[in-house]
């Protein structure tokens, strides 16, 4: 698969690599959207790489709706919750992206999964 053969890793790569070139941000984005169902453990290292593109970029309505919907997905998994939780910025991502899409049902949606899920480790902690 695509996740086995280090395609999460060369997309962060690509990120960090242009983290002021939206279409990169975008594009990358794009694909782990697709590919954070496959293996999500993969993406723990990648977590914060995710977030700052999206300080970066966050007028950006994509990044933000593809942002939300890429830590919604993640955050079923245990091992990518924790480190979600572990991570500054995941709440003020969250809050901003709640904030700049409150109109747009599937956002606020993938946003509410996504509060549910950490709740789950914040409730333990």
């Amino acid at each position: 698969s695509v996740v086995c053969q280090g395609g999460v890793d060369a997309l962060l790569l690509s990120m960090k690599s242009a983290p002021n070139n939206p279409d990169v941000q975008c594009e990358a984005l794009r694909a782990l959207h697709i590919l954070c169902e496959t293996s999500p453990p993969a993406f723990v290292s990648g977590l914060d790489c995710i977030i700052a593109s999206f300080f970066r970029h966050s007028e950006i309505k994509y990044i933000n709706q593809v942002t939300c919907s890429i830590l919604a997905k993640l955050s079923s998994n245990e091992q990518c919750r924790k480190s979600m939780v572990m991570l500054s910025g995941t709440f003020d991502c969250l809050a901003k992206i709640m904030k700049a899409n409150a109109s747009k049902k599937s956002v606020q949606r993938a946003a509410c999964t996504l509060l549910c899920n950490l709740s789950k480790e914040t409730a333990i902690t």
